[in-house]
C-alpha cells in the first residue's frame, strides 16, 4: 500500500469506526462523542494480521509473553464483542470493531475493486487537471 492508499484507507477507516459508534449509541439511545481514531488504528491493524498472519506480536507491559498477529486479532475482536455486550464503558468498542471489519474488507476486496479501477480514475482525474489549468502555450 503506498501512502496516498494508507491514508485513504486509514481515514476512511476512522469514518467506518465512528459511524459504527454513532449507530450503536443511537440504538441503545446513550450521549456521546466519538471520533474513531482508536478504529482507524484497529483497521490498520486488522489489515496488517490478516495480511502476515503468522507474524509475532507481544504487549509492551508483558514482555515475555508473544503470540500470533492472528490469534490476538481474534482475541481483541472477542474482547471488543464482550465489551459491546457487557455494556463495558471505559473504550469505544462499537468503533473498534467497526474499524477492524474494514480493515478486514479491505484485506479480503478493497485492494481488487481500487487496483481494477485505478487507471480509469487516474486518466479521469488527469483528464479533470487539464481541463481547469490547461497549459501554458509556446506563442
Amino acid at each position: 500500500m503506498g501512502k496516498e492508499q494508507f491514508l485513504a484507507f486509514y481515514l476512511s477507516s476512522g469514518v467506518v469506526a465512528s459511524f459504527s459508534s454513532h449507530v450503536l449509541k443511537a440504538v441503545r439511545r446513550t450521549p456521546g462523542i466519538s471520533l474513531g481514531a482508536s478504529g482507524a488504528l484497529m483497521g490498520a491493524l486488522a489489515y496488517f494480521c490478516l495480511s502476515h498472519p503468522q507474524s509475532e506480536l507481544s504487549i509492551i507491559f508483558l514482555p515475555n509473553f508473544s503470540f500470533t498477529a492472528e490469534n490476538g486479532l481474534k482475541g481483541l475482536m472477542a474482547m471488543d464483542t464482550v465489551g459491546i455486550l457487557m455494556g463495558w464503558k471505559m473504550f469505544d468498542h462499537a468503533a473498534h470493531l467497526g474499524g477492524a471489519f474494514f480493515g478486514l474488507l479491505w484485506y479480503q476486496w478493497g485492494q481488487q475493486i481500487f487496483w481494477s479501477r485505478r487507471h480509469r480514475i487516474m486518466n479521469e482525474w488527469h483528464s479533470y487537471r487539464q481541463s481547469q489549468h490547461p497549459p501554458p502555450s509556446n506563442d
